[in-house]
């Protein structure tokens, strides 16, 4: 506010006061105008963090977004709704110069592995996928048929994502029926060895725009079917770490 002029000053020059008077409220508009102008500078937001801000928004947005889940775009051979049913059927053949696994007299021989492949899906969510693989086939010793053996293979999974931020977390179970026992060359022969197979861990991914990094932690316990073969048992512990 301008100060008041004295009525001496009116009486002795009324332009001087008025021009005095002019000059000083123009003076004080010019300081309050430039006080303003400060005061908006400091308070404007940054371009560069909202910026910022935009881009981490929109990277979470995007990997999100490649995580889900298109039940159209899943190869099947039967359908109905979202449910998914896919037919895998193969042929194989392998040749094998120590299949009896010892240092002197190995044997060789070719293996012909006819294989059936089954797997089932369903969304439970968009970002989701509850699936079911079982896997059947023969391997066949062409030459040494008291190798040849039948086996099995089923599984099943459950995995959750979760996004928060930059952040994306995985929590997943999964459980496997093996019966194979060309996978333990000390039980070769017998068809009655199998295990159940529980896989259950939390994994973490970072997304650091260009590049992530990933933690994680799994529990796996192996567990034989029959009491027999209980000496095969055991529980491990994993933990990863990678960019």
């Amino acid at each position: 506010m301008c100060p008041p002029a004295t009525r001496s000053e009116f009486v002795r020059d009324r332009s001087t006061v008025n021009g005095s008077f002019g000059s000083r409220c123009r003076r004080g508009a010019g300081v309050v105008g430039g006080g303003c102008l400060v005061a908006f500078v400091l308070l404007k937001p940054s371009p560069a963090r909202a910026q910022e801000a935009l881009r981490n928004s929109l990277t979470s947005d995007a990997a999100a977004e490649s995580r889900r889940i298109h039940p159209e775009s899943l190869p099947y051979t039967f359908k109905s709704g979202d449910f998914r049913l896919l037919l895998v059927p193969s042929l194989g053949l392998d040749w094998n110069d120590n299949i009896n696994i010892v240092k002197t007299n190995a044997l060789e021989d070719f293996i012909l592995r006819p294989r059936m492949e089954v797997d089932a899906s369903y969304p439970i969510s968009e970002y989701n996928l509850m699936t079911l693989n079982v896997g059947a086939g023969y391997d066949k010793y062409l030459d040494h048929d008291s190798y040849s053996t039948w086996y099995l293979q089923s599984g099943s999974q459950l995995s959750f994502d979760i996004y928060v931020k930059d952040f994306w977390f995985n929590i997943h179970d999964r459980v496997d029926y093996v019966q194979d026992t060309s996978q333990q060359p000390t039980l070769s022969g017998t068809a009655t060895y199998a295990t159940v197979n529980n896989t259950a861990g939390l994994s973490v991914t970072w997304d650091l725009n260009k590049a992530t990094a990933s933690t994680g932690y799994d529990h796996q316990n192996v567990i034989s079917t029959t009491s027999q073969y209980n000496s095969e048992n055991h529980a491990s512990d994993m933990v990863f770490a990678r960019t």
